[in-house]
């Protein structure tokens, strides 16, 4: 469940700089999703729910 909710974070992520033809610091992560630990995902997913809510408030 926690490795399906990190890649859904970082597949918002991607979306979103796809979408707004903008570069963000957190671009790299989604290459390495798939090589992480439970700790790792658990990060991805507080980063996504980070910029899922400052998207939603712009």
């Amino acid at each position: 469940m926690q490795r399906i909710l990190g890649q859904q974070s970082n597949r918002a992520i991607y979306q979103f700089i796809i979408k707004t033809d903008k570069s963000a610091p957190f671009e790299l992560t989604l290459f390495k999703i798939i090589h992480t630990d439970d700790d790792d995902i658990l990060k991805f997913i507080e980063e996504g729910q980070i910029i899922g809510s400052s998207i939603n408030l712009a």
